[in-house]
């Protein structure tokens, strides 16, 4: 079975309030919370936000995805770990 934790950014009270009333909140104001991954990914790539790379973007089959604070070659690491049991 494939299973992977990954931090990933997560909204917060400060969050949702920001967005409310400015709009888009920078990624440094999210909360980060570990997650356990049981599906591969279908894509990652880097996420910025103006133009400072601040992650990962990961993308699932079922259309979902997640936002990581680690680089491409850390998630990419870390699916590498758990694909070679």
């Amino acid at each position: 079975m494939f299973k992977i934790k990954i931090p990933c950014y997560f909204c917060n009270e400060e969050t949702i309030q920001h967005e409310k009333i400015i709009g888009d909140c920078p990624i440094d104001l999210y909360e980060i919370r570990e997650v356990i991954v049981y599906e591969k990914p279908l894509f990652i790539n880097q996420y910025f936000e103006k133009s400072i790379e601040k992650g990962t973007r990961i993308i699932f089959k079922s259309n979902e995805s997640l936002l990581s604070n680690l680089m491409v070659n850390e998630i990419e690491s870390i699916i590498d770990k758990q694909l070679n049991k």
